[in-house]
């Protein structure tokens, strides 16, 4: 007889796991820039056009998903929220040029995933203290999201 009760247990349990699992399951989109426009001429440092990408959203599911936010290309992961379905991740970095100047990026992605597009910026700037640096590059993309 428990032989029997275990199993309806297991069941039970089996039955309820794909329910359970698509609440706390997070949202995922593919990521691809193909390219970046903008800052013909410029050594970006970005890593988006490199390799696809990955969107994962700490979300639950709904409709307008919400929750923090975390974009992920190659060793670089971007972070921010969705609020209601829009995205917004950021990433900074800094790197040592040719010109003898030392370098901040800003880099952000948004938008909706839902709409298939995203928009990829970057924004480079010499950091505090430096002089003689070559003129800073900008940068945009779209990202297709799959």
């Amino acid at each position: 007889m428990s032989t029997r009760i275990a199993v309806v247990i297991a069941f039970a349990a089996l039955a309820a796991a794909p329910a359970l699992g698509k609440q706390q399951k997070p949202c995922a989109w593919e990521l691809v820039v193909p390219q970046t426009q903008g800052a013909e001429g410029c050594w970006l440092d970005e890593q988006v056009t490199a390799a696809p990408g990955s969107l994962v959203v700490d979300c639950q599911g709904s409709a307008h998903p919400s929750g923090d936010a975390r974009a992920i290309f190659g060793e670089r992961t971007f972070t921010g929220k969705m609020t209601d379905g829009d995205v917004t991740v950021v990433l900074h970095t800094r790197f040592h040029y040719g010109d003898g100047c030392d370098w901040g990026t800003t880099q952000t992605i948004t938008g909706r995933p839902e709409s298939g597009h995203l928009t990829y910026t970057y924004r480079e700037f010499p950091l505090p203290g430096q002089h003689g640096c070559l003129n800073a590059c900008a940068a945009q993309g779209d990202v297709r999201v799959r």
